[in-house]
C-alpha cells in the first residue's frame, strides 16, 4: 500500500462526504444515525480546521476541530483499509501541534462510553476523562498549565 500524504484543510465538501461514507460504520453510534453526512461534510469544509491524510486522490484520514478559546475535536475518522497502521494518532499529534500553535490551553473531545478503542487512542495521545463518567465521556488534553503563583 502506498504512503500517506498529509495535509491542512486541503478537501472539499465531495471529499470528506465520501470519506465519512467509508467511515461510518467505524463510529458508534453510526455516524449516519445522527448526522446527515453531506451537512456535516459541508459545516467541517467550512469551519472546522482540517488535518487530513491522503492516498492519492482519496481522503483516508481525517481530524476536524473547531478553534476558540480551546480545540474542540468533532471527528476523528479513518478509511477502514488504514485503520491500525497509526493513521489516527499522527494525524490527532498533528492537529494538538496545531492547537499547540495558536496558544490554545487545551483540546477536548467526546467519545462514546462503549467506543472503547477510540478511547484508548485517545488516553494514548495524553486526553484524560473529564469530570463524571457521562455517555459520551468528556476527554481533555491540557497544553498550556496555569502559572504556579509564588507561596
Amino acid at each position: 500500500m502506498p504512503a500517506l500524504a498529509d495535509a491542512v484543510n486541503r478537501a472539499t465538501d465531495a471529499d470528506v462526504t465520501a470519506h465519512l461514507c467509508r467511515c461510518d460504520a467505524a463510529f458508534v453510534p453510526r455516524l449516519s444515525a445522527r448526522v446527515a453526512l453531506d451537512s456535516y461534510a459541508a459545516k467541517l469544509v467550512a469551519r472546522a480546521v482540517r488535518v487530513e491524510a491522503w492516498e492519492g486522490a482519496r481522503l483516508a484520514g481525517l481530524v476536524a476541530m473547531y478553534c476558540g478559546a480551546d480545540a474542540f475535536i468533532t471527528n476523528v475518522s479513518v478509511d477502514p483499509d488504514w485503520v491500525g497502521r497509526g493513521v489516527g494518532q499522527r494525524l490527532l499529534a498533528r492537529a494538538i501541534d496545531l492547537a499547540r500553535d495558536r496558544g490554545l490551553a487545551r483540546v477536548r473531545l467526546e467519545v462514546a462510553r462503549e467506543h472503547a478503542a477510540a478511547r484508548r487512542l485517545y488516553a494514548r495521545c495524553g486526553f484524560e476523562t473529564v469530570g463524571t463518567a457521562t455517555d459520551p465521556v468528556t476527554m481533555q488534553l491540557v497544553l498550556v498549565q496555569a502559572p504556579v503563583s509564588p507561596g
